[in-house]
């Protein structure tokens, strides 16, 4: 017979409450330890999004002061026959008009895609290329904090289906004058001799095949010179290609291209040099027909 049933019951209540309180413990101690958990995971990811974000814009300066570096040498002059190089890379530059330049540079494991574009307009600015209306010169450049991928070369370091785990941009740009001293199209830039740039206006294309066409422009000033050498660009926004030289007074002047691609749009533009200074027409659109049946 047992004679301790009171004894029994006190121990068992106790041996529930001891369980219940490591319980709740283990709970207290679970709901912690996730809470810092989840802290240290956002504290991870905010330092790997800084590094990121320090990757992409330190390549988007290096891009910036790449072109500011080829503007200064006068390598955005059109000819795109210059040793294009910088931060210790062979640059490949595209202009896609006779103005605007495209080109990436690769750091590593960063990229930047660099933009310049010579006579840039901003809003509510009037630009002509004179001294009281100079044109500007606008450079973007757009920073990544991954490797550029060699088959989107020259102008673009990664697609937008690209896989990776994180791809972060930033982006830098800058505006100035270009104080009508001669590096883009103006009338009023002088040398010693009184020399100025020509004054040249693109007008028309017309005999337009599938592999050429005839274009027409008008030089209502050769700038100070007898004559002055005109030809035109034609630019499929890749590869541009220029007509023969050909000296000429005032007047309307025409040139002829060939071996262009079928099928494809094209921008050309009218210019002029007198020995000194390039006077350059707006770009016009046009397209060639389709392959000959």
């Amino acid at each position: 017979m047992n004679i301790f049933p009171k004894d029994n019951q006190t121990q068992k209540t106790e041996r529930g409450v001891a369980l219940l309180f490591v319980i709740l413990l283990t709970s207290v101690l679970l709901l912690v330890a996730i809470g810092i958990s989840n802290i240290s995971f956002k504290e991870v990811t905010f330092s790997l999004e800084a590094r990121d974000s320090d990757k992409a814009f330190f390549a988007a300066d290096t891009g910036i002061e790449c072109g500011l570096y080829l503007d200064k040498e006068v390598y955005f002059d059109g000819s795109l026959a210059h040793p294009y190089e910088c931060n210790s890379e062979t640059l490949t530059v595209v202009s896609p008009t006779p103005t605007t330049y495209q080109f990436i540079v690769p750091l590593g494991n960063q990229c930047v895609e660099v933009n310049a574009d010579k006579q840039y307009t901003p809003p509510g600015v009037i630009t002509d290329g004179t001294v009281d209306h100079p044109y500007y010169t606008q450079i973007s450049a757009v920073g990544y904090n991954v490797k550029a991928d060699p088959s989107l070369a020259p102008i673009n370091c990664v697609s937008g289906t690209m896989s990776t785990a994180r791809i972060v941009t930033r982006a830098l740009r800058i505006n100035y004058s270009n104080g009508g001293d001669g590096t883009t199209t103006t009338t009023t830039t002088t040398d010693t001799g009184g020399i100025v740039a020509p004054t040249v206006e693109t007008v028309s294309v017309s005999g337009i095949t599938s592999t050429g066409a005839t274009f027409t422009g008008t030089m209502s000033d050769t700038g100070g010179t007898p004559t002055a050498n005109t030809y035109f660009l034609v630019s499929d926004g890749v590869t541009t290609l220029s007509t023969a030289l050909i000296p000429n007074s005032t007047g309307t002047f025409t040139g002829s291209i060939s071996g262009l691609s079928p099928s494809t749009a094209y921008t050309f533009t009218a210019q002029a040099v007198n020995g000194t200074y390039t006077g350059t027409g707006s770009a016009m659109p046009f397209s060639t027909t389709g392959p000959a049946l």
